[in-house]
């Protein structure tokens, strides 16, 4: 039996206001719909990848230390590979002095 695709896949990546890549910062894909989380860990160039999310509307929460988190709302369509590339702003109430 053949199936079809459920869903895409979501991908980009993370900076800092500067432009520089932000690793290490925790990617949590949340269905709006289910309530179900997808979490990922950039890497070492920022990057970040949902190869598989169910159809749908997500809020994509991005947090990295240093950094205020950052919501953004997706949807995935059925064969979509949407590419959110997120830039996070500085923390400055929290910074150590």
């Amino acid at each position: 039996m053949v199936y079809g695709a459920v869903g895409g896949g979501l991908s980009g990546t993370v900076t800092g206001a500067n432009g520089a890549p932000v690793a290490g910062a925790r990617v949590v894909a949340v269905s709006t719909a289910q309530g179900v989380q997808t979490k990922a860990i950039t890497d070492a160039k920022g990057g970040y990848r949902f190869p598989v999310l169910t159809v749908g509307q997500y809020d994509l929460k991005v947090e990295a230390p240093g950094y205020k988190p950052s919501v953004h709302k997706v949807v995935i369509h059925v064969d979509d590979k949407v590419r959110l590339d997120i830039v996070l702003e500085p923390d400055t109430e929290h910074q150590v002095h």
